[in-house]
Formats: structure tokens, sequence, C-alpha cells
């Protein structure tokens, strides 16, 4: 059964999706240190700018891996779709900052943060995966 599950596109185009995601979070964080290292001694300023920075990194390759990989894309169109990406991400961001704040704020839930990031996580995971699927690299 896990066998045939594994076999469906989405299931198949789900995991590469974590995989691509996983390995971009590792790339972040590794770009953010690089950048934090040679950034530090302009304070706060310089470490908003190294995240900035590992963020742009980390995206242009997720964008990348998920059009190649993930969902294989053939539309010539990369500068629409990357459009539809960043859109993507954007609203992924805020569905992971509001689930985070409704899971772990005192006026909300007060959950412990481990709580709050598994299902900010959790929730923007499905969003991005499901808007990428059927809207950023749906065949035309």
């Amino acid at each position: 059964m896990l066998n045939q599950l594994l076999q469906h596109q989405t299931v198949k185009q789900f995991v590469k999706f974590a995989t691509v995601g996983l390995g971009n979070t590792v790339l972040d964080w590794l770009v953010f240190s690089l950048f934090s290292f040679y950034l530090a001694q302009f304070g706060q300023f310089g470490r908003q700018l190294a995240k900035a920075g590992s963020f742009v990194v980390a995206s242009v390759s997720s964008f990348y891996f998920n059009r190649r990989w993930t969902f294989r894309s053939a539309d010539r169109s990369v500068y629409r779709q990357g459009g539809k990406f960043l859109a993507v991400s954007v609203v992924g961001l805020a569905t992971n900052n509001l689930l985070f704040f409704l899971m772990t704020a005192d006026i909300a839930l007060a959950k412990p943060d481990i709580y709050g990031l598994i299902v900010a996580t959790a929730g923007a995971s499905i969003w991005n995966f499901s808007a990428h699927k059927f809207w950023t690299f749906a065949p035309k």
C-alpha cells in the first residue's frame, strides 16, 4: 500500500517539494551564517542584511529546483512563473506567521513555540505546495 501511495504523482511531487524545502532551509541557514560573519560589524542592520540575502539565495534555489525537478515545468515563461512563485511565497510567509501567532500568542492559544512552529510549518507547506502545483507550475 505504501508503495502504491508513493507511486502517485502528487505524493512523489510532495516528497520532492519537502526535500527541496529541507535543502533550501539548510542553504538559507548556511548563507545567513556566512553573511553574518562578514556583516557582524554592522550590528542588527548587518544581521537583517544577512537574513535578507540568505532568503534571496534560498528562494532562487527553491524556484530553480522546484521548477526543474519537483514539477518539471516546460513553460518557457520563467519570469511569469518567477512572479507567481514570489506571490505564493509571500502568502506562505504570511500564513506561517499568522499560524505561529495564533498558536503561541497569549491572546490566542498560548501554546509552546514548538507547537506553533509545527503547525505554522505544516500549514504554510500545504499552502505552498498546493499553490505551486495548481497555479505556479500548472501546465497550460
